[in-house]
This record gives structure tokens, C-alpha cells and sequence, in this order.
């Protein structure tokens, strides 16, 4: 979802073609679909950039209580590093997606990082809920099923 999520549609579609992983690009949302979007994922792939506390998509991610795989960089610090993120070198697509393996391969890493996104917000981010006006970005939030969230890029979902 987001900006330039249509775009990269075809290179993702490729990306994932021959696994069990589905590609549906959801190009740009109001506050209440992107709202839906994040309470019906497992994990978000943040990767319009290198993850940081003005971010808010991110944080939206970490308000929800998800699990966060992004790139690290140079303001990738405190209080997001509090949050359930998984960095990989910025640009490195193969680290990126071996992070994301991991989270979708081992339920009890995916618990962890999803309580420390939920803490992280708890503590670090009360009165961020981005985008502006989203009020309530996790109503409805379920139990994990298999889906992820790839911000500006792709929603996924594991069948």
C-alpha cells in the first residue's frame, strides 16, 4: 500500500513467483482502509526507506502491535529500536527477505517482536496514530493468520 505500490506490482509479482506467497497491491488508502488493512496483517515490510521514529506508517505498524521488517540506517534509534522491528542493511533485498522468512517461519519470534511493537507504543508512541486522524489503527486486530503488510510496496498474503 502507499505510493508507488502500483509500480512495483510487476517486480513484486516476479520477486515471489513460484512460492506460496500472493501479491495485491493496494495503492493508496484512506486512514479507515489502511486501518483494516493493518488489523487483518501478521507483519509489516516497511520499505519505503530506512526505519526510523518519524516514520509514520511505521508507527502505525507498531501501534497495531505488528512485528516490523525494514531497513536500518542512520536514524534508526531509540525509541523505534524499542519496538518489534527486524532491520536488514538498507538496499539489501536478500537480508530484507530472509528477516521476513524468519518472522513468517518462527511463531514464537513473531509473538516477541508483536509484544514489543504493542509495549513500544504503550510507552514510546501514546499519541502517534498515523496517518493523521487515524484514531484507532488496530480496532479489530486478530490473532495471527499468515498476512503481511509491505508499506509503499505490496500487501501479502500467505495462503
Amino acid at each position: 500500500m502507499g505510493r508507488g505500490s502500483r509500480d512495483a506490482e510487476l517486480a513484486l509479482r516476479e520477486e515471489f513467483a513460484g512460492t506460496n506467497v500472493g501479491v495485491k497491491t493496494l495503492g493508496l488508502l484512506s486512514p479507515e482502509e489502511i486501518s483494516q488493512v493493518l488489523a487483518r496483517a501478521d507483519v509489516m515490510l516497511f520499505v519505503r526507506s530506512e526505519i526510523s521514529s518519524r516514520r509514520g506508517s511505521a508507527i502505525a505498524g507498531v501501534a497495531c502491535g505488528l512485528p516490523v521488517v525494514c531497513y536500518a540506517g542512520a536514524d534508526t534509534a531509540w525509541p523505534v529500536t524499542e519496538a518489534g522491528i527486524l532491520t536488514a542493511p538498507f538496499r539489501d533485498r536478500e537480508a530484507l527477505s530472509a528477516a521476513l522468512e524468519r518472522i513468517f517461519l518462527d511463531d514464537a519470534l513473531r509473538v516477541s517482536l508483536a509484544a514489543r511493537s504493542r509495549h513500544a507504543q504503550e510507552r514510546y508512541f501514546p499519541g502517534r496514530r498515523s496517518p493523521p486522524n487515524l484514531l484507532m489503527p488496530c480496532k479489530g486486530r486478530r490473532a495471527p493468520a499468515g498476512g503481511a503488510v509491505a508499506e509503499t510496496t505490496a500487501a501479502a498474503r500467505i495462503p
